[in-house]
């Protein structure tokens, strides 16, 4: 038997022993006792549901939460990988660009032919071996006909050693080829033998350039100049350096 019905056989048998077993002055307290039980009995499963309620509107407001923080989270973390895919893309796109540009600059820089007369020509021009320097300038421009220093350096030996012809030739040339400093042709020491020459006035009144009246001599110096590539280049293939092919193609490139 449960208990409230233990206390309820209790309380009978206890109100009949206190009224001498009458059972008609016991029937009224039994029935309030019942009614008041009932109450009871009613306010209890109010109670009861009035918690249960509770406790169903505290579970749905804990998923409620528990949804959210999901979402949330779940939006923290998609907002996350779009983050890191777009850094993604944005490095990528720059290594892009970067290598672009390197392939542009490769492209559009010029390869610097490896000349090792011209080092050497300027450690003996250093060392006043003028006549020395000469020949490996010389032997530089059979790399590299078009080397602006070379042709400077050449005009300069040239001057030192009193040989206007060949200094105002590769002087001229030098400038033809791009060469700008006109402060350094008026002031450089080695020229200074071509400037107190009575034709550097009208070189340099013609930007300095060789007049038209020295025409004739830049040809001469010209055909001078490829005579001695010629032979420079008959001798490179009889030394074996140069293949048959390679003086054939050479030979075209000068008589060109």
């Amino acid at each position: 038997m449960r208990r409230d019905q233990l206390s309820v056989a209790f309380f009978v048998f206890l109100m009949f022993m206190v009224f001498g077993g009458k059972v008609s002055a016991i029937l009224p307290l039994v029935i309030i006792y019942f009614v008041i039980r009932s109450m009871m009995g009613n306010t209890d499963n109010r109670r009861g549901r009035d918690t249960r309620r509770y406790d169903e509107r505290s579970r749905r407001a804990a998923d409620q939460e528990r949804r959210r923080y999901q979402e949330q989270r779940r939006y923290d973390e998609e907002q996350a990988r779009r983050r890191r895919a777009e850094q993604m893309r944005e490095d990528y796109n720059r290594r892009r660009r970067t290598a672009e540009r390197e392939r542009a600059t490769r492209r559009t820089t010029p390869r610097v032919k490896k000349n090792p007369y011209k080092k050497t020509g300027v450690t003996k021009f250093n060392d006043y071996d003028y006549d020395g320097a000469i020949e490996d300038f010389k032997k530089a421009l059979e790399i590299d006909a078009s080397d602006i220093s070379v042709h400077f350096n050449l005009a300069c030996c040239y001057s030192l050693n009193e040989d206007k012809d060949n200094a105002f030739y590769h002087l001229s040339k030098a400038v033809a080829l791009g060469y700008t400093d006109t402060k350094k042709i008026m002031e450089h020491d080695a020229l200074a033998y071509l400037r107190i020459q009575d034709e550097f006035e009208a070189f340099k009144n013609n930007g300095f350039r060789i007049v038209e009246s020295s025409n004739k001599t830049e040809t001469k110096k010209e055909n001078s100049n490829l005579i001695e590539q010629l032979k420079r280049l008959q001798e490179l293939r009889e030394r074996g350096v140069l293949t048959e092919q390679e003086f054939v193609k050479q030979k075209e490139k000068l008589l060109g």
